[in-house]
């Protein structure tokens, strides 16, 4: 499975992209190359969404999901707490995004005919990462 994680949306803008999210996400995306958890979904990008409440509220950053099955592809953003995210470090950020990339996948789970459960267990078990650590 092709699993393309981006850096959020909006916080990137503003204040750059985190290293240790980014490349965390990158290890991700290489782990899961060889995987396969869908027989109708080969490629998965996920298009996290860092941004103020109000921006969202006014609809200038809305969560989306994009099936093309002809190609596929699916395209999923969901959004992550602004206020926390920029007030965590490191660790929690990354913890943040791995939350949002579970909550993407289960999302599309049931369309895409995705083994969410699986998934799930690989994704933590690769982090070293517990349900507990990861709210979704």
């Amino acid at each position: 499975m092709e699993l393309n994680i981006n850096s959020p949306a909006y916080y990137k803008n503003v204040y750059g992209v985190d290293d240790a999210v980014y490349w965390m996400c990158r290890r991700i995306s290489k782990y899961f190359e060889d995987k396969k958890y869908s027989d109708l979904v080969d490629i998965i990008g996920i298009c996290p969404i860092v941004a103020p409440k109000e921006l969202i509220e006014s609809g200038k950053w809305k969560e989306n999901i994009t099936y093309d099955l002809e190609f596929r592809l699916v395209i999923v953003g969901k959004t992550i707490d602004y206020e926390q995210y920029v007030k965590s470090g490191d660790g929690e950020k990354s913890k943040l995004m791995v939350g949002n990339i579970l909550k993407s996948i289960k999302c599309i789970s049931r369309k895409a005919k995705l083994d969410y459960n699986l998934f799930e267990r690989d994704l933590l078990e690769f982090l070293n990462y517990s349900e507990k650590d990861i709210s979704i």
